[in-house]
């Protein structure tokens, strides 16, 4: 269960104990995920181990994922040590700013297979105007500007209108996609940047974003 407990300045946290399942020697700001893929004894809600990310393991994407904490950052621990991991508030984690470079209010997500965490190319854009998309009303009449009115009535070549409705309905679904996308990428959201990071295992500060 996860512990609550406060940084100064009355900044809300929270931790958790669990034991390093990750089969190597992990150190302070590392990635852990709680173990949900596997099966058995590890799945007790005890164990965390690297992160799963994968299109196989979609439950690996829904996990809680912490960085160790321990205010001496040199501090190492072995592979099935009992360690506490961050999961929520403000706190520190390293990241790989050298396969994209991260700055300050950038997402942070987990990598499959990774103690650090990284951010995406293109940062979501959730908060602007929804995209206008092209309709057709019953029996092909158009609902305002957009798709052309095809029909039995046309004489001659329609092909020059028919694409000038595919490209609009292309557009349409390009837009839709990049705000799915955008979607999906706060999804598996698990921080915040507080610095910029060029580099990688950089330990830096971050607010770790809660996740039900």
């Amino acid at each position: 269960m996860p512990i609550s407990s406060t940084q100064s300045g009355g900044v809300a946290i929270a931790t958790q104990q669990v034991t390093n399942n990750s089969g190597a020697e992990r150190k302070v700001g590392d990635i852990l995920a709680m173990q949900v893929v596997g099966g058995g004894a590890t799945m007790d809600g005890k164990n965390a181990t690297l992160p799963v990310v994968a299109g196989a393991t979609p439950e690996g994407v829904l996990a809680r994922f912490g960085a160790i904490r321990h205010a001496d950052t040199d501090k190492t621990y072995a592979d099935g040590a009992v360690c506490f991991i961050q999961d929520e508030g403000l706190g520190k984690a390293r990241v790989n700013g050298a396969s994209q470079n991260i700055a300050a209010g950038d997402i942070l997500v987990a990598t499959n297979g990774s103690d650090m965490l990284t951010t995406v190319a293109t940062q979501p854009n959730l908060a602007g105007d929804a995209p206008t998309v092209t309709t057709v009303g019953s029996n092909g009449a158009t609902s305002g500007a957009g798709l052309s009115n095809i029909g039995a009535t046309n004489s001659g070549d329609v092909s020059g209108a028919i694409m000038s409705d595919l490209k609009a309905l292309q557009e349409d679904i390009a837009a839709l996609r990049t705000i799915v996308q955008a979607l999906l990428e706060v999804n598996r959201a698990v921080a915040i940047a507080q610095d910029a990071s060029t580099s990688s295992d950089e330990l830096i500060d971050v607010y770790f974003l809660k996740r039900s």
